[in-house]
């Protein structure tokens, strides 16, 4: 009995320093430190530099398969243009006067001012509409099926109709700009607001806390992913509408600058101009992006969570 007495004083010793209760060591269970701050983010510099690397070379191969059909096939100018003559236009729509009437910069402010204001409408209006549908199953008894109809009717038939009430000014780009962006952000906050946790708005009903208490602290939160999806959407969407309301009647804007482009058969500006577009909507379509990580915070660190535990797994 002394012995084994002995031998397990000497094992505890030896495993925990002291004749207490044995730590992890002791267990077998060695504790191991996960990545340090700075490595989490030179492996995420290394991803986003791995990235752009891609997207590069794609962009090079893609330029070089332009050219190469060129030389090959020979086109006419006015069907497809060379890279450079596309680049040459390019360079005189951005570098050319920011005041000018009729140039680039003018038409983008155009644009933009239809873009940012159907979309603060349509946005806030979709979200309104959106909580309120999925608070109140009446709400949206009434209002779906007419909803429904009119999201099935083509956009562009309407703007004849807007035109003909609204004129070819602002408001009828920005009624068209609402119609495109106020369905995807119901959409999103109706089912963000429908798919809400009932534990948790148990939990909140347990606490006597009023409708409107479950409302703001657990529908609301519940939707703000669904919303920011929502609005991704419909910033691309408004955009796009501001665009096509331009180029199917309207005294300004860069659809209007397409459209006598087009007129002129002057495709390398037509080319030039839709990269412009593209750009323009990328960056509306990442700000927006970058509010949605930065107030939906938690669903970043969910990720990086779920992550963690599957790496540790």
């Amino acid at each position: 009995m002394s012995v084994t007495t002995k031998s397990a004083v000497k094992g505890t010793k030896a495993d925990g320093g002291s004749g207490g209760a044995a730590g992890p060591a002791a267990a077998g269970r060695p504790v191991q430190a996960g990545p340090s701050v700075g490595k989490r983010r030179l492996r995420k510099a290394r991803g986003a530099g791995v990235t752009a690397l891609y997207l590069v070379l794609a962009l090079i191969a893609g330029l070089a398969v332009w050219q190469l059909a060129i030389e090959v096939y020979s086109p006419a100018p006015y069907i497809i243009p060379s890279p450079r003559s596309v680049w040459h236009a390019l360079t005189s729509l951005v570098w050319a006067d920011p005041t000018m009437t009729g140039g680039l910069w003018v038409a983008l402010g155009a644009t933009m001012k239809a873009t940012l204001l159907g979309f603060a409408i349509g946005g806030g209006g979709g979200i309104v509409l959106g909580i309120a549908a999925g608070e109140f199953r009446l709400v949206q008894r009434l209002l779906y099926p007419y909803l429904v109809a009119i999201q099935s009717l083509p956009k562009v038939a309407l703007v004849p109709l807007l035109a003909t009430w609204f004129g070819f000014g602002l408001t009828a780009k920005t009624s068209l700009v609402v119609l495109f962006v106020f369905f995807p952000v119901l959409v999103n906050t109706l089912q963000g607001v429908v798919t809400a946790e009932q534990d948790r708005i148990d939990l909140v009903r347990s606490l006597s806390g009023s409708r409107w208490q479950q409302l703001w602290r657990v529908r609301l939160f519940s939707a703000l992913p669904g919303i920011f999806t929502g609005l991704e959407l419909g910033i691309t969407y408004a955009f796009l509408g501001a665009v096509l309301a331009e180029m199917s009647g309207s005294q300004d804007g860069v659809g209007v600058l397409i459209s006598q482009f087009q007129n002129n058969s002057d495709t390398q500006a037509t080319f030039a101009t839709l990269i412009i577009l593209a750009v323009v909507g990328y960056l509306l379509n990442t700000i927006v992006r970058f509010a949605h990580r930065r107030v939906v915070f938690w669903e970043a660190t969910s990720d990086k969570d779920f992550r963690a535990t599957n790496a540790g797994g």
